[in-house]
């Protein structure tokens, strides 16, 4: 019909296939994932270069309506989620789980973070004479995993958990 229905479209039908793509990811992997891995997952989501840029184009051209961070409460899964396992990584470590308001915000740095290295990866690692390879990729995810650790003030839990 009209370039706003397809934009619309697009839109709903790109944010559909990527929650497709984390469920499967979640029954594929059996038993649920830990903090870490919940954040990677999510993260390599942004970091598609095709839904990055979409991202991108929605939120600057104010069509983020039909993208999930424009349902009010979009990103609440997420939390939900978030917020189970690294209770469960505190309680297994005799911790204090951080508060809601912490987990928000490290997802909100996350969420910045991925899609800011998703946009600019290239040009950015070239500022540092480096080439955007999947090395650097993996480099990142760890660096941003273990920022986002040291934020909640939960450290992984160890592998096979």
């Amino acid at each position: 019909g009209t370039y706003e229905a397809l934009v619309r479209e697009v839109l709903v039908r790109r944010t559909q296939r990527l929650t497709e793509e984390l469920q499967r990811q979640q029954l594929e992997a059996g038993a649920p994932p830990s903090a870490s891995r919940l954040l990677e997952r999510f993260a390599s989501v942004l970091q598609d270069p095709g839904h990055g840029r979409l991202m991108a184009w929605a939120l600057l051209s104010g069509r983020v309506e039909h993208t999930p961070l424009g349902a009010r409460e979009g990103l609440r899964p997420v939390v939900d989620a978030l917020e189970f396992q690294v209770g469960r990584i505190a309680q297994a470590q005799d911790q204090e789980p951080p508060s809601r308001a912490a987990l928000e915000m490290t997802l909100l740095v996350g969420l910045c973070a991925s899609q800011w290295y998703t946009l600019a990866r290239r040009e950015l690692l070239s500022a540092l004479g480096r080439t955007a390879e999947a090395t650097a990729d993996a480099q990142f995810q760890a660096v941003l995993s273990a920022m986002l650790h040291g934020a909640l003030g939960v450290p992984p839990s160890p592998p096979g958990r």
